[in-house]
């Protein structure tokens, strides 16, 4: 995981050739049951044509939530506008073509706590398969993180999330079909004990998830579930970026 400057800099000043080249340089294994953030191991030739691209930029920040217990999507349309939408046929997950294809999200944002009560924040990424994801989303788990502790004084505190995303297998038209998703999500300042923590497909090792479908349009959601329900206890997100990278 980055610093916690780097964090800052790349929400004030945005590079996306910088975020295109980190995409496509570390990978995700699962490694005696932990998530490791890896180089990525290229010889450079080129030999498939292909190159990370950034499919999903968002123009404006999500909406400030506060006073919720259940999950709530913080990329929300009356803040951040259109919803991301990933086109399975678009992005080379279609029949005969999509296994081992891989999506990258990287998702920033910052949270506010109380010394009174520092909340706990549970982060799940999901791709729904509808245009308009159910209130709160019900779709398939793509990353789903542990109630993650914060500290006792979180004063708009950066936090940062990187999950990949592959396809291992292709089934028919329908909830049919799986993917794996492995990340991290961290906060220097904003959490404690640890300061990160593992994205797991359906919040459990290895990240499997059963139930894609490749046949419809999927909506990307980024949810927060909060401990404790206080005006204080506030998340934002800020930056979301999909690439593909294969």
């Amino acid at each position: 995981m980055r610093t916690e400057q780097e964090i800052e800099r790349s929400i004030t000043h945005p590079d996306l050739d910088y975020e295109l080249w980190n995409a496509g340089r570390t990978r995700f294994e699962l490694d005696e049951g932990h998530v490791r953030k890896l180089p990525r191991i290229t010889g450079g030739s080129f030999s498939t044509g292909q190159v990370a691209e950034l499919i999903y930029s968002n123009p404006l920040v999500g909406t400030a939530k506060n006073t919720f217990t259940t999950e709530f999507a913080i990329n929300d349309t009356a803040g951040m506008g259109p919803i991301c939408t990933i086109n399975p046929a678009a992005i080379g997950w279609g029949p005969g073509l999509m296994r081992g294809k891989a999506l990258r999200i990287v998702a920033r944002g910052v949270q506010l706590g109380t010394a009174s009560t520092p909340p706990t924040w549970l982060w799940t990424f999901r791709l729904n398969p509808t245009l308009t994801p159910a209130v709160p989303p019900t779709g398939p788990s793509i990353g789903q993180s542990v109630a993650a502790i914060t500290g006792t004084t979180t004063a708009s505190t950066l936090w940062e999330a990187e999950l990949d995303v592959q396809l291992t297998l292709e089934g028919a038209a329908g909830n049919n079909s799986t993917l794996r998703g492995l990340g991290m999500v961290g906060s220097p300042r904003g959490l404690v004990s640890p300061f990160m923590t593992e994205l797991f497909g359906a919040g459990a090792s290895p990240g499997t998830v059963a139930t894609f479908d490749w046949s419809v349009q999927n909506t990307l959601t980024v949810g927060i579930t909060c401990g404790t329900s206080l005006a204080a206890n506030q998340m934002q997100l800020l930056d979301l970026l999909v690439f593909g990278l294969n």
